[in-house]
C-alpha cells in the first residue's frame, strides 16, 4: 500500500508546541466502551479484553508496531465512582505514565458511553457536574496532554442508550434521547472549555459516526432524509454549526426548553478541531417505511467523507474502523486508497486509526447482550498475537515514518526524548 505523501496536516491546524506542523497521525486505540445493559451488568471493555491488568503489556505492542498515536479512554465510571467527589486516580496513573515512558501520544476520551453507576444513564441531571469536576482533575493531574476527545461520538451514546434501548437508562423514546444528546453536547462543550482554558495549544478530535440512510421506496423519502439530518446533530451543535429547521422543531417538541437550545446553539466552538469519522461496513443503511434499517449497497468512506468535510470545512481523519480478521486487510486497503484519493483532491485528510488494539467483546451485538463472543477486530488477538491486519498495519507506520523523517516533518528519537521530558 502506498504511504500518505506529503503526510502534514494543512497551515490552518494548530502547530506542535515548537511550531512544526505536525505529522500525518497514524492511531489504534485501546476499547474503553464500558455501558451499562439489561439486567444492570456494565460490558467493561476494559475488563473483558484483559486490558486493565495488561495495560503495560499492550503499550509495548503499541510501541512494537511503530504506532505513536493512541486513542485511550479514561474510565470516567471508575475515577468518579464517589458520589461524595471522590477521584480515584490509581489506575489512570499508571495507565498514563506507562504511555508517557513509551513515547506514545494519548488521544484522550473522556466520556465513553459509561456513567458511575449511581447515575441512571445520559439524561441524568447529575451527570455534568460530577463529570465536569472529572475534567478539571484530569487536566491539572496529566498537564502533558494534548490532545483530547471530551465525549466519545455524542450521537451514537444518546441514540444508542436512550432511543435504541440498548445501553445505560435504556430508554425508547425521543424525549429520552434529547435529554441524553443535550447532556452530552453540554459536557463535549464544557469539556473542550475547560482543557482549552488550562492548554491553550490543546486539539480537539470531535468524533461521531459516518452514516448515510437511503429509502427503500419512495414512501420512505421523508423518514430516510429526516435520518440524514439527524445524524449530524451532535457535531453540528459541538461544532457551532446552525441546525436545520426540521432538527430545531424536532428537538423542542422532544423536550429540549428553548433557552437550552439557545445556548446549545450558542456555545459550540470548532477552535482548534479536528472532525472524527468513524466508518464500518455496516454504516450505510436503506430506511424502510416502518423505520426499520437494514445495510445497503455502500458508496464507501470517501464519498461520505467528502460531503462531511463540504459541511463542517474541517480537518477530518477516520477516527474508528475494524473489520473481522477473515476481511480486515483487505478492507484496510480499501479506506487507505479512499485517503489517498481524499489527499490527492487537497482535502485536509489528516489521520487514519484501526479501532482497536486488541480484539473486542460482544460488539456483534452492539455489547447488548453478555454472550463473551470474541470479536476479531483487533490488530492483535486477545492472547496478544499480532494478526496479519497487525502486520500490515505496521508496515504502514514504518514507511510513513520514513517518509515524513525525509521531509524533516519528525524525528522518532526527538519525539521520544520530548515525551520523557514532558
Amino acid at each position: 500500500m502506498v504511504p500518505l505523501v506529503p503526510a502534514t496536516f494543512p497551515a490552518s491546524f494548530p502547530a506542535a508546541a515548537d511550531g512544526r506542523a505536525l505529522p500525518f497521525l497514524l492511531a489504534t486505540g485501546v476499547e474503553c466502551s464500558a455501558p451499562v445493559i439489561r439486567g444492570g451488568i456494565r460490558r467493561d471493555q476494559l475488563l473483558l479484553t484483559g486490558h486493565w491488568d495488561r495495560l503495560e503489556d499492550d503499550l509495548d505492542l503499541v510501541r512494537r508496531l511503530g504506532i505513536d498515536w493512541l486513542r485511550y479512554g479514561i474510565p470516567f465510571h471508575v475515577v468518579a465512582a464517589d458520589p461524595g467527589g471522590t477521584l480515584d486516580w490509581a489506575w489512570t496513573d499508571r495507565a498514563m505514565l506507562a504511555m508517557r515512558d513509551r513515547g506514545i501520544e494519548p488521544i484522550v476520551d473522556l466520556l465513553h458511553f459509561a456513567v458511575p453507576d449511581d447515575l441512571g444513564g445520559f439524561g441524568d441531571p447529575r451527570v455534568v457536574a460530577r463529570w465536569t469536576a472529572f475534567v478539571r482533575g484530569f487536566v491539572e493531574r496529566y498537564p502533558w496532554v494534548r490532545a483530547y476527545t471530551p465525549v466519545n461520538e455524542p450521537f451514537i451514546s444518546a441514540y444508542f442508550s436512550a432511543r435504541k434501548g440498548w445501553w445505560n437508562e435504556r430508554r425508547r423514546s425521543d424525549r429520552a434521547f434529547v435529554a441524553a444528546l443535550d447532556t452530552l453536547v453540554t459536557c463535549a462543550i464544557t469539556g473542550t472549555a475547560i482543557v482549552r482554558a488550562a492548554r491553550p495549544d490543546a486539539w480537539f478530535l470531535h468524533n461521531d459516526a459516518l452514516e448515510a440512510f437511503v429509502p427503500a421506496e419512495p414512501a420512505a423519502a421523508e423518514l430516510a432524509a429526516f435520518r440524514e439530518q439527524l445524524r449530524f446533530v451532535g457535531l453540528d451543535l459541538v461544532l457551532g454549526r446552525p441546525l436545520s429547521p426540521a432538527i430545531r422543531s424536532y428537538l423542542l417538541r422532544s423536550g429540549l426548553r428553548p433557552e437550552r437550545l439557545a445556548w446549545l446553539e450558542a456555545s459550540g466552538s470548532s477552535a482548534g478541531s479536528v472532525v472524527g469519522l468513524d466508518y464500518y461496513a455496516m454504516n450505510e443503511r436503506v430506511v424502510g417505511v416502518d423505520g426499520r434499517e437494514t445495510v445497503g449497497p455502500r458508496a464507501g468512506f470517501a464519498a461520505l467523507a467528502r460531503g462531511v468535510h463540504a459541511r463542517y470545512g474541517l480537518p477530518f481523519m477516520l477516527a474508528e474502523t475494524n473489520r473481522q480478521t477473515d476481511h480486515a486487510v483487505a478492507w484496510l486497503g480499501e479506506l487507505w486508497a479512499d485517503g489517498l484519493a481524499l489527499r490527492a483532491d487537497g482535502l485536509p485528510y489528516v489521520g487514519f486509526c484501526w479501532y482497536s488494539l486488541q480484539d473486542q467483546v460482544d460488539w456483534d451485538t452492539c455489547l447488548r447482550v453478555a454472550n463473551d463472543r470474541v470479536n476479531t477486530l483487533g490488530l492483535v488477538d486477545l492472547e496478544r498475537r499480532i494478526r496479519p491486519v497487525g502486520y500490515a498495519y505496521a508496515e504502514l507506520a514504518a514507511e510513513l515514518r520514513r517518509t515524513q523523517m525525509a521531509d524533516g516533518l519528525g524525528d522518532a528519537q526527538e519525539h521520544d526524548e520530548a515525551m520523557q521530558a514532558a
